[in-house]
C-alpha cells in the first residue's frame, strides 16, 4: 500500500529531533529490518536495540534503555520457542568491579524479586532429566583467596523478630530436597564443600536443619544427614577450633544439652541414657574403643569371639568414697588371670559338722567339675581342733571339725567358682554362645588410628602421619 512511513529504496528509514545532524538521531530502521534506538548502529544478531548513557555513539538520553509499565500484566516479556532458544538475556560487559547482569525489585513486603518456574506444562520429567527453575553459575579459574559463588542469597532486612533466610529451598515430592549443594571437583587434593554455612551471632546456627513431620507410621524424620563412601571418610564431621570447645553436642528426650566446662570432643544428654552404641558382627567387635596419646587402649562391651568382656584395657577398676576429711578417694578391685564368682557367709558347727548350701541364684551361673573345682575356704570363730570340707558340688559342701572333734561354733567361709557359660538369644533369633573357662586369655589388638585432615590457612589439606599405632607393652 502507499499509507506508510519509511523508504522506498534501500536506505535505512532514520528519525532525528532538534537538527539534522548525526548527533540528533533517535530511531533508524535498517533497510534490512532491524531497528536501533540512540544509536546509527547495532550489534550482530539484534533485532531491535535500545542505547542508554554510557554507551558509545550517539548521546543517550537517560539511565534505562527500556522501561516496561503495566499494574496487571507484564512489564517485559520475551518468549523463545524452540529448546535452544532464550526468552531473555541479559549481560554486564564490564570486565571489573562490581558488576549486576540483572536486577529485580519487589517494592512489596511481600514480593519476589525473582521467580523461576521449569516445566509449566507440567509434563512428566523424564528420567535422568532436569527441570531448573533458577540457575546461577560461574566461569573462569580462581586464584588465590577468590570466591566463586553460583547463588548468592542475601537478608539485608533490619531484625527485631521473626526469620531472615538468605535461601530458601522448598519442594512438595515425598522424595524431594529442600537444597541440593553439589561439588564436582572429585581429585585427592580437592577441600570444596558441598553446602557452607556460617553464622557471626552469639546463638546462630552455620547450618540448621529441621525435621517437622510428627505423624505415625514406620518413618524416620532427620535433621541433618550426613553420608560418605570411602573408607578415610566421615559421614558427619563437627570440630570447634576454640582449645576449651565442645566439638558435637547431642541431645535426645527434649532435654537441655549439657557440656564440659573444659570442653570435649563431644557430649550428649538423654533422660535415661546418654549415648546407645549397637555393633552388628558376628567375629570379635566392640561398642566402644578408647584410646589415648601414648596408645593405650580400653575396649568397652568387647565380644572375644568366644566370650563378653564388660572392660578390657590398662590399669585398674576403681569405686570412689569419702575418706574421713570428705576427699574422694579410689578403692581398687582385685583381678584374676581366669573369670570367677566368689561368696561368703557364716555357718555353725554342731557337734563337729556343718551344711552349707549356696544360693540357687550362684549355683545356676558357676561351672564346677574336675577341671573347674569349687574352691572353699573355712575360717573359725571359736576353739576347736581345725576345720575341713567334704562334699564339694556345685550347689555347696560340708565342714567337718578335724580329728572327729564335736565343736560348737560358728565359723565363717567364702567360695571362688569359675564362671559358668552363657547363651544370649536376640529378637531375631540369633544365638550366642560364651564361655568363660580360659585363663589367661588374649587381650583385644591395639587398633591403629590415623589423624583427620585439617585444611591449612591456604586451603590445601595437612597430610597426617602414617597410621599411627599403639602402645604394644613388653
Amino acid at each position: 500500500g502507499t499509507n506508510f512511513i519509511g523508504t522506498t529504496d534501500a536506505q535505512d528509514f532514520v528519525v532525528k529531533t532538534g537538527g539534522s545532524a548525526a548527533a540528533n538521531e533517535r530511531i533508524r530502521v535498517l533497510s534490512t529490518g532491524p531497528v536501533i534506538l540512540n544509536r546509527a548502529t547495532g550489534a550482530t544478531g539484534d533485532v531491535f536495540s535500545v542505547y542508554a548513557n554510557g554507551t558509545g555513539g550517539l548521546s543517550s538520553p537517560g539511565d534505562y534503555a527500556i522501561n516496561g509499565y503495566t499494574n496487571t500484566g507484564a512489564g517485559l516479556y520475551g518468549e523463545a520457542g524452540n529448546a535452544g532458544g532464550l526468552a531473555v538475556v541479559s549481560v554486564n560487559a564490564a570486565t571489573t568491579g562490581t558488576s549486576n547482569s540483572l536486577w529485580s525489585e519487589a517494592a512489596s513486603p511481600n514480593g519476589r524479586a525473582v521467580v523461576g518456574i521449569s516445566n509449566t506444562s507440567n509434563a512428566v520429567i523424564p528420567n535422568g532429566t532436569n527441570a531448573i527453575g533458577v540457575q546461577g553459575q560461574v566461569n573462569g579459574t580462581l586464584a588465590a583467596t577468590g570466591q566463586s559463588i553460583g547463588v548468592l542469597g542475601i537478608t539485608n532486612a533490619t531484625m527485631t523478630t521473626g526469620d531472615a533466610i538468605g535461601v530458601w529451598g522448598e519442594t512438595g515430592s515425598s522424595a524431594g530436597t529442600g537444597i541440593v549443594g553439589l561439588t564436582t571437583n572429585s581429585t585427592a587434593a580437592g577441600t570444596t564443600d558441598g553446602v557452607y554455612g556460617e553464622a557471626r551471632g552469639g546463638l546462630g546456627n552455620g547450618v540448621y536443619g529441621n525435621a517437622t513431620y510428627t505423624g505415625t507410621g514406620s518413618v524416620q524424620p532427620q535433621g541433618v544427614l550426613g553420608r560418605a563412601n570411602h573408607a578415610n571418610g566421615f559421614g558427619l564431621v563437627a570440630r570447634n577450633q576454640n582449645t576449651g570447645g565442645t566439638g558435637s553436642i547431642s541431645v535426645g528426650n527434649n532435654e537441655a544439652g549439657n557440656y564440659l566446662v573444659a570442653g570435649s570432643g563431644s557430649a550428649a544428654t538423654g533422660t535415661g541414657t546418654g549415648g546407645f552404641f549397637y555393633y552388628t558382627t558376628a567375629g570379635a567387635g566392640q561398642g566402644i574403643i578408647i584410646q589415648d596419646i601414648v596408645g593405650a587402649q580400653w575396649n568397652v562391651g568387647y565380644w572375644t569371639g568366644t566370650q563378653y568382656r564388660k572392660i578390657v584395657g590398662n590399669g585398674t577398676v576403681n569405686t570412689v568414697v569419702n575418706d574421713t576429711e570428705g576427699n574422694r578417694v579410689v578403692l581398687t578391685c582385685p583381678e584374676a588371670p581366669e573369670a570367677l564368682f566368689q561368696d561368703y557367709g557364716t555357718g555353725q558347727l554342731v557337734n563337729g559338722t556343718a551344711r552349707v548350701d549356696l544360693d540357687p541364684n550362684l549355683v545356676k551361673n558357676i561351672l564346677v567339675d574336675k577341671e573347674h573345682p569349687l574352691k572353699v575356704f573355712i575360717q573359725p570363730e571359736g576353739d576347736c581342733k581345725g576345720t575341713y570340707v567334704t562334699n564339694k558340688s556345685a550347689t555347696g559342701f560340708d565342714v567337718h571339725e578335724l580329728g572327729g572333734g564335736t565343736s560348737d561354733i560358728p565359723f565363717s567361709w567364702s567360695i571362688v567358682a569359675t564362671r559358668g557359660d552363657e547363651t544370649i538369644t536376640s529378637d531375631e533369633g540369633q544365638v550366642r554362645h560364651a564361655s568363660y573357662r580360659q585363663r589367661w586369655g588374649a587381650a583385644p589388638p591395639i587398633m591403629d588410628r590415623r589423624s583427620m585432615l585439617v585444611p591449612q590457612e591456604d586451603g590445601t589439606p595437612r597430610m597426617p602421619a602414617t597410621p599411627i599405632q599403639g602402645a604394644r607393652g613388653k
